[in-house]
């Protein structure tokens, strides 16, 4: 057989194998204030999460959207960041809105808080954390 022959099975098989390994994070994307996401409160509960609402509601968190969205304006070099979920509860005009969503970190800062917030002053973040297995922003 043919060395090409030999290199083509070499690619396919390390092709299968290093797709395999390549997996993408699953966070909850809701907020509680918005009209049909009162699952988005706590206690969470993604029972209760109309079918109708699971495909936008459980997303990939990998998709490039997602990191234009997160990384915003603040930085202008968007190497080593990580994808992670993020919970947040925020207190908007006195009323506590339930923020959860992807987002993207620098890697080489400490996983858990959430860095950088700039509010105006009438939304006031409570809590936030991110994390980074799938579905961890639902706890």
């Amino acid at each position: 057989m043919s060395r090409h022959f030999f290199t083509f099975i070499f690619l396919i098989l390390f092709g299968t194998f290093y797709i395999g390994k390549v997996s993408s994070l699953k966070c909850w994307r809701c907020s509680s204030d918005s009209s049909g996401s009162e699952f988005c409160n706590d206690p969470f509960n993604s029972a209760t999460i109309p079918q109708r609402n699971l495909r936008w509601a459980y997303v990939d968190c990998n998709v490039a959207i997602f990191k234009q969205q997160s990384f915003g304006e603040a930085n202008n070099n968007p190497t080593n960041l990580r994808p992670v979920c993020k919970k947040m509860r925020q207190i908007i005009n006195d009323k506590p809105i339930i923020l959860r969503s992807c987002a993207w970190e620098d890697s080489e800062t400490p996983q858990g808080g959430c860095k950088n917030i700039q509010n105006p002053s009438y939304i006031k973040a409570d809590f936030c954390e991110t994390c980074d297995t799938d579905g961890c922003n639902g706890i």
